[in-house]
Protein backbone atom coordinates (compact mmCIF):
# COMPACT_ATOMS: atom_id res chain seq x y z
CA UNK A 1 0.00 0.00 0.00
CA UNK A 2 1.79 3.40 -1.36
CA UNK A 3 1.44 6.01 1.36
CA UNK A 4 0.64 8.37 -1.98
CA UNK A 5 -2.80 6.52 -2.91
CA UNK A 6 -4.18 7.03 0.70
CA UNK A 7 -2.99 10.66 1.25
CA UNK A 8 -6.60 12.07 0.53
CA UNK A 9 -6.45 15.43 -1.17
CA UNK A 10 -9.97 16.62 0.45
CA UNK A 11 -8.85 15.88 4.22
CA UNK A 12 -6.04 18.49 3.71
CA UNK A 13 -6.78 22.03 4.71
CA UNK A 14 -4.28 24.80 5.59
CA UNK A 15 -3.76 27.80 7.35
CA UNK A 16 -6.16 26.50 9.91
CA UNK A 17 -6.19 28.05 13.89
CA UNK A 18 -6.92 25.91 16.42
CA UNK A 19 -7.12 27.55 20.60
CA UNK A 20 -6.80 23.86 22.29
CA UNK A 21 -6.08 20.60 21.38
CA UNK A 22 -9.39 19.59 22.24
CA UNK A 23 -10.84 22.08 19.32
CA UNK A 24 -7.55 20.30 16.78
CA UNK A 25 -8.82 16.79 17.53
CA UNK A 26 -12.50 17.72 16.49
CA UNK A 27 -11.11 19.50 13.33
CA UNK A 28 -9.20 16.32 12.21
CA UNK A 29 -11.95 14.18 12.85
CA UNK A 30 -14.14 17.00 10.47
CA UNK A 31 -11.34 16.65 8.04
CA UNK A 32 -11.60 13.13 7.79
CA UNK A 33 -14.79 12.76 7.47
CA UNK A 34 -14.39 14.69 4.09
CA UNK A 35 -13.43 11.27 2.60
CA UNK A 36 -16.76 9.97 1.22
CA UNK A 37 -15.63 6.60 2.22
CA UNK A 38 -15.74 7.41 5.83
CA UNK A 39 -19.89 8.47 5.27
CA UNK A 40 -21.18 5.66 7.74
CA UNK A 41 -18.61 6.28 10.66
CA UNK A 42 -19.90 9.76 12.71
CA UNK A 43 -17.65 12.73 13.59
CA UNK A 44 -18.42 12.27 17.20
CA UNK A 45 -17.00 8.46 16.91
CA UNK A 46 -13.42 9.26 14.87
CA UNK A 47 -13.19 11.95 17.98
CA UNK A 48 -13.88 10.21 20.86
CA UNK A 49 -11.49 7.32 19.22
CA UNK A 50 -8.63 9.88 18.48
CA UNK A 51 -9.06 11.23 22.14
CA UNK A 52 -9.05 7.56 23.98
CA UNK A 53 -5.80 7.33 21.83
CA UNK A 54 -4.55 10.43 23.62
CA UNK A 55 -5.28 9.15 26.64
CA UNK A 56 -2.34 6.66 26.22
CA UNK A 57 0.35 9.00 25.24
CA UNK A 58 0.52 12.25 23.80
CA UNK A 59 1.06 11.84 19.56
CA UNK A 60 2.70 15.39 19.47
CA UNK A 61 5.99 13.70 19.38
CA UNK A 62 7.83 16.64 18.76
CA UNK A 63 9.46 19.19 15.90
CA UNK A 64 6.48 20.67 15.80
CA UNK A 65 4.76 18.12 14.61
CA UNK A 66 1.61 15.46 15.76
CA UNK A 67 0.42 12.35 13.92
CA UNK A 68 -3.09 11.67 15.97
CA UNK A 69 -4.61 8.29 14.58
CA UNK A 70 -8.29 6.79 15.06
CA UNK A 71 -8.46 3.05 14.92
CA UNK A 72 -12.31 1.91 14.27
CA UNK A 73 -13.95 -1.32 13.93
CA UNK A 74 -16.07 -0.43 11.69
CA UNK A 75 -13.82 1.89 8.75
CA UNK A 76 -12.59 -0.67 5.97
CA UNK A 77 -10.06 1.13 4.73
CA UNK A 78 -7.74 4.02 5.77
CA UNK A 79 -7.83 7.57 5.42
CA UNK A 80 -4.56 9.83 5.56
CA UNK A 81 -4.82 13.66 5.62
CA UNK A 82 -2.61 16.17 7.24
CA UNK A 83 -3.76 19.95 8.53
CA UNK A 84 -1.37 23.00 8.61
CA UNK A 85 -1.64 25.43 11.63
CA UNK A 86 0.93 28.01 10.83
CA UNK A 87 -0.07 29.70 14.64
CA UNK A 88 0.64 26.56 16.17
CA UNK A 89 -1.79 25.04 19.21
CA UNK A 90 -0.06 23.00 21.95
CA UNK A 91 -0.86 19.53 21.58
CA UNK A 92 1.04 18.12 24.80
CA UNK A 93 3.89 17.63 22.76
CA UNK A 94 6.80 15.73 24.06
CA UNK A 95 9.12 18.61 23.64
CA UNK A 96 6.30 20.65 24.71
CA UNK A 97 6.38 23.05 21.84
CA UNK A 98 3.58 24.30 20.14
CA UNK A 99 2.58 21.65 16.69
CA UNK A 100 2.04 23.29 13.31
CA UNK A 101 1.42 20.30 11.36
CA UNK A 102 -1.03 17.46 12.31
CA UNK A 103 -0.90 14.10 10.41
CA UNK A 104 -3.66 12.23 11.01
CA UNK A 105 -4.69 8.56 10.07
CA UNK A 106 -8.04 7.06 10.67
CA UNK A 107 -8.23 3.11 9.37
CA UNK A 108 -9.33 -0.44 9.99
CA UNK A 109 -8.56 -1.46 14.02
CA UNK A 110 -7.63 -4.87 12.22
CA UNK A 111 -4.82 -3.72 10.50
CA UNK A 112 -1.77 -2.99 12.81
CA UNK A 113 0.48 -4.23 10.51
CA UNK A 114 0.04 -1.45 7.98
CA UNK A 115 -0.53 1.13 10.76
CA UNK A 116 3.17 0.97 11.64
CA UNK A 117 3.71 1.05 7.84
CA UNK A 118 1.92 4.56 7.54
CA UNK A 119 3.21 5.74 10.81
CA UNK A 120 6.32 5.30 10.12
CA UNK A 121 6.20 6.33 6.44
CA UNK A 122 4.58 9.41 7.28
CA UNK A 123 7.38 9.90 10.01
CA UNK A 124 10.50 9.15 8.24
CA UNK A 125 9.14 11.46 5.28
CA UNK A 126 9.11 14.62 7.86
CA UNK A 127 12.65 14.28 8.92
CA UNK A 128 13.32 17.38 6.64
CA UNK A 129 13.07 20.28 8.76
CA UNK A 130 13.18 22.70 5.44
CA UNK A 131 10.33 20.68 3.59
CA UNK A 132 8.23 20.84 6.88
CA UNK A 133 8.81 24.55 7.02
CA UNK A 134 7.44 24.85 3.49
CA UNK A 135 4.48 22.99 4.36
CA UNK A 136 3.32 24.70 6.93
CA UNK A 137 3.63 28.25 5.17
CA UNK A 138 2.04 27.02 1.91
CA UNK A 139 -0.68 28.84 0.62
CA UNK A 140 -3.15 26.36 -0.15
CA UNK A 141 -3.35 22.49 -0.63
CA UNK A 142 -2.00 21.77 -3.41
CA UNK A 143 0.75 23.72 -3.06
CA UNK A 144 1.71 21.91 0.80
CA UNK A 145 1.00 18.40 -0.98
CA UNK A 146 3.19 18.82 -3.96
CA UNK A 147 6.09 19.58 -0.94
CA UNK A 148 5.49 16.61 0.87
CA UNK A 149 5.27 14.34 -1.88
CA UNK A 150 8.34 15.65 -3.08
CA UNK A 151 9.48 13.63 -0.05
CA UNK A 152 7.70 10.20 -1.28
CA UNK A 153 10.22 9.42 -4.20
CA UNK A 154 11.13 6.05 -2.02
CA UNK A 155 7.49 5.17 -1.81
CA UNK A 156 7.17 1.63 -2.58
CA UNK A 157 4.02 -0.53 -2.70
CA UNK A 158 3.94 -3.26 -0.11
CA UNK A 159 1.34 -5.49 -1.75
CA UNK A 160 4.17 -7.71 -4.21
CA UNK A 161 6.71 -9.68 -3.12
CA UNK A 162 5.12 -11.46 -0.31
CA UNK A 163 5.20 -14.85 -1.56
CA UNK A 164 8.11 -15.95 0.88
CA UNK A 165 8.65 -17.12 4.60
CA UNK A 166 12.04 -16.31 6.57
CA UNK A 167 12.70 -19.49 8.04
CA UNK A 168 15.13 -19.40 11.59
CA UNK A 169 16.92 -22.27 12.63
CA UNK A 170 19.08 -21.98 15.86
CA UNK A 171 21.15 -25.20 16.59
CA UNK A 172 23.00 -25.43 20.08
CA UNK A 173 24.22 -29.05 18.69
CA UNK A 174 27.15 -29.08 15.50
CA UNK A 175 25.87 -32.53 14.09
CA UNK A 176 23.21 -31.12 12.81
CA UNK A 177 24.69 -28.18 11.23
CA UNK A 178 26.12 -29.00 7.73
CA UNK A 179 23.32 -31.74 7.26
CA UNK A 180 20.41 -29.42 7.66
CA UNK A 181 22.47 -26.92 5.41
CA UNK A 182 22.68 -29.34 2.96
CA UNK A 183 19.15 -29.58 3.15
CA UNK A 184 18.49 -25.74 1.43
CA UNK A 185 21.51 -26.61 -0.91
CA UNK A 186 18.96 -29.65 -2.49
CA UNK A 187 16.29 -27.65 -2.26
CA UNK A 188 17.87 -24.96 -4.39
CA UNK A 189 17.31 -22.03 -1.81
CA UNK A 190 19.76 -18.92 -2.18
CA UNK A 191 18.16 -16.79 0.73
CA UNK A 192 20.63 -18.68 3.14
CA UNK A 193 23.07 -16.64 5.94
CA UNK A 194 24.40 -18.46 8.98
CA UNK A 195 25.21 -16.21 11.73
CA UNK A 196 27.64 -17.36 14.85
CA UNK A 197 26.18 -17.14 18.16
CA UNK A 198 27.01 -17.39 21.88
CA UNK A 199 24.48 -18.97 24.55
CA UNK A 200 23.49 -16.76 27.54
CA UNK A 201 26.09 -18.85 29.65
CA UNK A 202 29.01 -17.23 28.15
CA UNK A 203 27.97 -13.68 28.83
CA UNK A 204 26.39 -14.67 32.62
CA UNK A 205 29.62 -16.65 33.80
CA UNK A 206 31.67 -13.59 33.70
CA UNK A 207 29.43 -11.37 35.86
CA UNK A 208 29.90 -11.10 39.98
CA UNK A 209 26.49 -12.50 40.96
CA UNK A 210 26.68 -15.51 38.69
CA UNK A 211 30.59 -16.72 39.18
CA UNK A 212 30.86 -20.19 39.58
CA UNK A 213 27.41 -20.98 38.04
CA UNK A 214 29.48 -22.67 35.33
CA UNK A 215 31.72 -24.54 36.46
CA UNK A 216 32.80 -24.88 31.72
CA UNK A 217 33.73 -22.30 30.72
CA UNK A 218 34.08 -23.32 27.02
CA UNK A 219 31.89 -22.07 24.57
CA UNK A 220 28.75 -23.86 23.45
CA UNK A 221 28.03 -24.29 19.64
CA UNK A 222 25.43 -21.86 18.82
CA UNK A 223 24.31 -20.92 14.87
CA UNK A 224 21.79 -19.58 13.27
CA UNK A 225 20.49 -20.48 9.88
CA UNK A 226 18.40 -17.67 8.22
CA UNK A 227 16.13 -18.81 5.08
CA UNK A 228 14.33 -17.09 2.77
CA UNK A 229 12.46 -19.56 1.05
CA UNK A 230 9.27 -19.61 -1.42
CA UNK A 231 6.21 -20.82 0.89
CA UNK A 232 5.58 -23.87 -1.29
CA UNK A 233 8.95 -25.11 -0.20
CA UNK A 234 8.59 -24.67 3.63
CA UNK A 235 6.82 -28.02 4.77
CA UNK A 236 9.15 -29.92 2.41
CA UNK A 237 12.38 -27.83 4.22
CA UNK A 238 10.80 -28.90 7.86
CA UNK A 239 9.95 -33.03 6.68
CA UNK A 240 13.59 -32.95 5.39
CA UNK A 241 15.38 -31.20 8.49
CA UNK A 242 13.70 -33.71 10.79
CA UNK A 243 14.73 -36.35 8.60
CA UNK A 244 18.30 -35.38 10.16
CA UNK A 245 16.73 -34.68 13.82
CA UNK A 246 14.14 -36.33 14.64
CA UNK A 247 10.93 -34.35 15.76
CA UNK A 248 11.77 -30.72 16.63
CA UNK A 249 9.53 -30.52 19.13
CA UNK A 250 11.22 -32.60 20.98
CA UNK A 251 14.92 -31.30 20.98
CA UNK A 252 16.39 -29.56 23.67
CA UNK A 253 19.15 -28.35 21.26
CA UNK A 254 17.77 -26.41 18.59
CA UNK A 255 14.76 -23.76 17.53
CA UNK A 256 12.69 -23.30 14.38
CA UNK A 257 10.54 -20.19 13.52
CA UNK A 258 8.85 -18.81 10.33
CA UNK A 259 8.13 -15.75 9.68
CA UNK A 260 5.87 -14.47 7.13
CA UNK A 261 7.22 -10.91 6.17
CA UNK A 262 4.72 -8.41 5.51
CA UNK A 263 7.61 -7.24 3.07
CA UNK A 264 10.65 -8.91 1.35
CA UNK A 265 12.29 -7.96 -1.84
CA UNK A 266 15.85 -8.98 -3.21
CA UNK A 267 18.25 -11.68 -3.58
CA UNK A 268 20.93 -13.06 -1.27
CA UNK A 269 24.10 -15.43 -3.00
CA UNK A 270 25.30 -18.39 -1.40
Amino acid sequence: MKLSSILKPECILTGVSFDSKKAALHGVAAAAKRNPELARISEGKIYRELKAREALGTTGFGRGIAIPHSRLDSATTFTVGFITVPDGVKFDALDGEPVYLIFFIVGPAVETTRYIKILSSISHSLVDRSIVKKIIAARDTDEALSYFKGQLREDISTEEHTNKNILNIFLQNSEFFLPVLEVFVDLDVTGVSVYEGRTSASFLARLPLFAGMWRDHSEQFSKMIMVVMEKNLTNEALRRIEKVTGPIQDRTDMIVSIQEPFYIVGNLQI
